[in-house]
């Protein structure tokens, strides 16, 4: 699943994700990807940080406090940040990886195939 507000930055990632051959849906903001996490069955998040109604923070407090015994969903923070903090801060908030924004096509691949052949 894909979670950003930013309609540009959702157009380019999602271009990226077809590319790579991934299926995925996506939210326009926080609150729209708890939902489809309740509803749905996902490999893996990736979350834009600020969104409106929900943050990707709170995303994944929500997320993880709903989990209960199923198995860990890799949830990989999208920041426009590239320090140091903002990144240890997503692993801090129990994100498992961030990536800094725009994604190059190569990082996106490698990471999403790391994360997936370790979950699945």
């Amino acid at each position: 699943m894909l979670a950003e507000d930013h309609e540009l930055n959702r157009e380019v990632m999602q271009q990226q994700l077809k590319l790579l051959g991934y299926s995925f849906d996506v939210a326009d903001d926080g609150a729209s990807a708890l939902e489809m996490y309740r509803k749905g069955n996902y490999a893996l998040l990736l979350t834009d940080i600020q969104m409106p109604n929900m943050d990707g923070f709170e995303l994944t407090a929500a997320i993880r406090r709903e989990a209960g015994n199923k198995t860990r969903l890799p949830i990989i923070a999208i920041t426009a940040s590239a320090s140091e903090e903002e990144g240890q801060y997503c692993l801090e908030q129990d994100m498992d990886e961030f990536l800094s924004k725009p994604l190059s096509l190569a990082k996106l691949r490698s990471t999403l195939s790391r994360w997936l052949m370790a979950y699945h």
